[in-house]
């Protein structure tokens, strides 16, 4: 089956050239049998005829991007009526919900073209579900290599020296919450003194001094990791002891998934579907109290680390490559009725 990725990047390109880290849409489109990537904006129907299976990136760019690939969606499906069409969720559920009435209206109205949406966890499943019932609404496993990454993860035992890195995110904006997590890293920054490092990590970059407000008001020093390349930034992340990023809202998890698999212990939003199954499962992760708590149990105490360690590297194999397939496989059989 041959197939297609389309999203607001705005190049035409073979998509094995985009499978990596930070493109999770073309990961799964390439475990389809994706070979192509097109842009959005394309409006010649023709280079679109080759495929069996054309897959859409739910963009989160406001403006006039998001009315592009919407119209395309509906004129596929006209224009191709055998042509499988499925629409891959970005960003957390509730974005289409930032928009004006009107805006979140057309969403649903185009998408009823589509046969298939697949979503980042099944918690997101029945809003999608329940909107647009006249199509397939699925879960599909973020897709992240993981065997690469777990070749940058560090032995517990040579981390375990004078000075631990806690390590939190995100960034300090409404949508990130990274305020939650310097909450918790000062007061147990607070309780250990110099045995604990403060790390902020992140992909957003603001251009504002709002970092430096923030060290300066609450008196707590911390590193701000740069962007950087994703090996690069993975062989730093391999460096810390303890993430957090308690972020209220849940995309595709992928911090989730870099962690565990390097085998570093994180808490995070259990809606995520790797957090669903884990250790946080028992707590709220708004409880800023509990999550200290548990961290500090995670610096006493090695049986609770390793513990969450081993049940993390458990789960987190589910979003390899070779898992991913092998589910995408299931769904378009079990749904669909067509092997992929």
């Amino acid at each position: 089956m041959n197939a297609c990725l389309v999203s607001v990047r705005n190049d035409e390109r073979d998509l094995k050239e985009m499978v990596g880290m930070d493109t999770n849409d073309a990961n799964i489109c390439y475990l389809m049998g994706g070979i192509r990537h097109l842009w959005c904006g394309e409006r010649n129907l023709d280079k679109f005829k080759e495929y069996d299976l054309i897959m859409f990136t739910m963009s989160k760019v406001q403006g006039s991007y998001e009315n592009t690939w919407l119209e395309l969606v509906k004129l596929l499906k006209k224009k191709y009526p055998n042509t499988i069409i499925v629409v891959y969720q970005e960003a957390e559920m509730e974005w289409s919900m930032y928009r004006p009435i009107n805006e979140q209206i057309n969403l649903f109205e185009n998408l009823k073209y589509a046969d298939m949406f697949i979503c980042h966890n099944q918690s997101d499943i029945g809003y999608f579900k329940y909107l647009i019932p006249n199509i397939k609404v699925s879960y599909c496993p973020s897709a992240l290599p993981i065997a690469k990454i777990k070749e940058y993860a560090i032995p517990v035992e040579k981390k375990r020296t004078d000075v631990l890195e806690i390590i939190f995110g995100s960034s300090f904006d409404h949508r990130s919450c990274g305020m939650f997590g310097y909450a918790v890293a000062m007061e147990l920054k607070r309780k250990y003194k110099g045995r604990i490092k403060l790390t902020q990590y992140h992909r957003t970059q603001w251009n504002d001094d709002r970092n430096e407000q923030i060290k300066k008001h609450f008196g707590y020093d911390f590193e701000i990791l740069p962007h950087m390349g994703w090996l690069d930034y993975i062989t730093r992340l391999s460096k810390s002891y303890i993430s957090m990023n308690l972020m209220m809202l849940a995309a595709a998890g992928r911090d989730a998934i870099v962690f565990a698999a390097l085998g570093i212990p994180h808490i995070g939003n259990t809606r995520l579907e790797l957090l669903s199954h884990r250790t946080n499962k028992l707590f709220n992760i708004l409880d800023l109290q509990e999550v200290c708590m548990y961290c500090d149990r995670l610096l006493v105490d090695d049986v609770v680390y390793y513990v969450h360690q081993q049940m993390a590297y458990k789960h987190v194999r589910v979003h390899s490559f070779e898992n991913v397939k092998r589910h995408l496989q299931c769904i378009f059989e079990n749904e669909l009725g067509v092997r992929i």
